[in-house]
């Protein structure tokens, strides 16, 4: 059995297409859900006490046009828990639309080679004897 015969009987190639919509569709729902967490690109510092603990956090912001930002967000557990979890939201988001823009990549791919092979199939491009 040719491989154009087996996609065809088993419908494989179908079956990847749809799981990649279908991966990107619950990737775009996993980064709207992520924005609603208000990510915040940011490093988390803290600030040693007078006894050598690590207990102030700080957010250090990327540069920007040569400045960094500093945000204290201080030493009580629920505002640290808060700005911890925006930071991860952001470390998220930007992995989901990394798999994202991948999924979307190898389907514009598939969709190029389909195109090449409907050409190819209609005698477009291939030179006659």
């Amino acid at each position: 059995m040719n491989i154009i015969d087996h996609l065809t009987a088993t419908g494989d190639l179908d079956d990847a297409v749809q799981k990649a919509f279908h991966r990107l569709a619950d990737l775009q729902t996993e980064a709207t859900r992520l924005q609603t967490l208000n990510p915040v690109n940011a490093t988390p510092h803290y600030h040693k006490d007078s006894h050598g603990q690590a207990r102030y956090l700080y957010l250090i912001h990327p540069q920007v046009n040569g400045e960094r930002k500093r945000k204290y967000v201080g030493s009580k557990p629920e505002r640290i828990a808060a700005a911890l979890l925006r930071v991860q939201a952001h470390r998220d988001l930007v992995e989901v639309q990394r798999q994202a823009a991948d999924v979307r990549s190898r389907l514009e791919l598939v969709a190029r080679y389909l195109e090449a092979a409907l050409r190819a199939a209609e005698g477009g491009g291939i030179e006659e004897r």
